[in-house]
């Protein structure tokens, strides 16, 4: 038996409204321009991760360019020695830009090392990941979706803090350290290094 119609009626009694369950509404009403009574959730975009997590794909980077996670953690970790597992890189600032890699803004730090956009992980990701001459390292590849990715290895966490060579507080990819050494020492020396002084430019 269907419940009776209720109705919101203005101040001088005329109907405006019709009330009536939710639950009737979505299964027996379709809204303007759909086709299902049933609002569809946005889809979940896939990620770039791949399942054994020792890839990510580069969408902007051309035909199977992607990230060895791998190697791009084991330059993290090397960065500096040859001998000793440790993040000397423990923060990285996403810093994505949609203009050509030559035209990244390097700054020098009071130590007089590279600081700023050159040095960080959307530069990082073209000159590491990219072949040289490659026309994708002129394209951001520093992404929403593969920041994402690089989170769901569980090895780096966003966060937002000042770094050096940046005017204000900026985007960040923070290694979880624990985990990056485990990860290294797990997997030993990468197939295909990464440089680590390619990685941070000196």
């Amino acid at each position: 038996m269907m419940p009776p119609i209720q109705y919101a009626n203005a101040s001088d009694g005329t109907r405006t409204h019709v009330i009536i369950p939710v639950d009737e509404f979505e299964r027996d009403y379709v809204r303007v321009g759909t086709t299902n009574a049933v609002p569809v959730s946005d889809p979940v975009p896939e990620s770039l991760l791949s399942a054994d997590k020792l890839f990510i794909k580069l969408p902007h980077g051309g035909p199977d360019a992607k990230i060895d996670v791998h190697a791009f953690a084991y330059a993290l970790c090397r960065r500096g020695t040859k001998d000793t597992v440790l993040p000397v890189v423990p923060v990285v600032p996403i810093a994505k830009k949609t203009q050509k890699l030559a035209d990244f803004e390097a700054k020098r730090d009071d130590e007089d090392k590279t600081v700023g956009p050159i040095n960080g992980l959307d530069a990082m990701l073209r000159r590491c990941c990219l072949p040289e001459g490659s026309p994708y390292r002129d394209t951001m590849q520093a992404t929403t979706a593969v920041v994402d990715a690089l989170v769901e290895t569980g090895l780096f966490k966003r966060t937002t803090q000042t770094m050096p060579g940046f005017y204000r507080p900026v985007q960040c990819l923070s290694v979880v350290e624990d985990k990056i050494v485990a990860f290294v020492n797990e997997h030993d020396e990468p197939d295909n290094p990464i440089d680590p002084h390619l990685l941070i430019l000196p």
